[in-house]
């Protein structure tokens, strides 16, 4: 079998200055990431490496309050919605009924409003029994996010914990010193979890670290599809790697899959390049 050879990319990059430091929304503290994350904005890079990794750990933070309070406001909404549906419905019963009880409504006045009537007291019904649906989620939302809340000290000691702050710690690594990359971010997935993407710029490409080989051209979103350990017959050399999908956009303007690609990581979240194609 040919071996492989797996080139270490410097991650240097030009120093981030006072005023570049300024000029963001946020501190690149613990406490700046979790007040970033809390804020439902999510991180597009900026903050030096040395403050990085302690920035995400509060962002995680952030994120995941974010999340949580997220669904419990819905779930509150979404209740609020079903009641006063309710409302409406028993207004249109009491409407129907003036235009009824009405002495200069003929008889198809009264027809019709005795038909309106019975078909809001029956959209009542189908709406009190929604409202009770929506009732008992907008307690289990709750429950749930007072849960997160009370939870944050043995979650941040969780392996959970360490593999999103690793996760994200690789992709803005990933997003440094791959030149091909305008930045990398995260949106928040089946409630919770953060899956990173990365937006690939206008006529960029991304190589194979071994072969050199295109891996994906911009204009195009990489989306990660896993992170997990290194397969040792293709990156003998790296601990970790992050699979990515790509899309870019067609003529009429949707997200087409266009590949894979895979970043690859040393055990310390240090980028080594990137290797295609491979296995889904």
């Amino acid at each position: 079998m040919k071996r492989l050879f797996i080139a270490i990319l410097s991650a240097a990059c030009l120093p981030v200055t006072a005023n570049a430091l300024e000029s963001l929304p946020f501190t690149c503290t613990e406490a700046g990431g979790e007040a970033f994350g809390r804020s439902g904005e999510a991180y597009r890079g900026g903050c030096p490496v040395e403050a990085e990794r302690a920035f995400l750990s509060g962002y995680i933070v952030g994120r995941r309050i974010f999340a949580a309070q997220s669904a419990r406001d819905n779930a509150r909404h979404e209740y609020e919605e079903a009641s006063a549906a309710i409302d409406f419905h028993a207004e249109k019963v009491a409407e129907a009924r003036v235009r009824n009880s009405n002495p200069d409504s003929t008889k198809a006045d009264r027809r019709d409003a005795q038909s309106d009537a019975e078909h809001h007291r029956q959209q009542i019904l189908l709406a009190e029994k929604e409202a009770e649906k929506k009732h008992f989620l907008m307690l289990d939302a709750y429950g749930h996010y007072q849960e997160a809340i009370d939870g944050l000290p043995d979650w941040k000691e969780s392996e959970e914990f360490a593999f999103a702050q690793d996760m994200l710690t690789e992709t803005q690594a990933f997003a440094r010193a791959e030149l091909a990359i305008d930045y990398c971010t995260d949106e928040l997935d089946y409630g919770f979890y953060l899956r990173p993407h990365c937006l690939l710029a206008g006529g960029a490409v991304v190589h194979d670290v071994q072969t050199g080989d295109k891996c994906a051209t911009g204009p195009s979103e990489a989306v990660l599809l896993r992170r997990g350990l290194s397969d040792d017959e293709l990156a003998p050399n790296s601990a970790f790697l992050q699979v990515f999908n790509t899309f870019a956009r067609d003529e009429n303007g949707k997200n087409q899959q266009t590949g894979f690609f895979a970043a690859l990581f040393d055990g310390g979240t240090k980028y080594q390049g990137t290797i295609c194609p491979i296995r889904e």
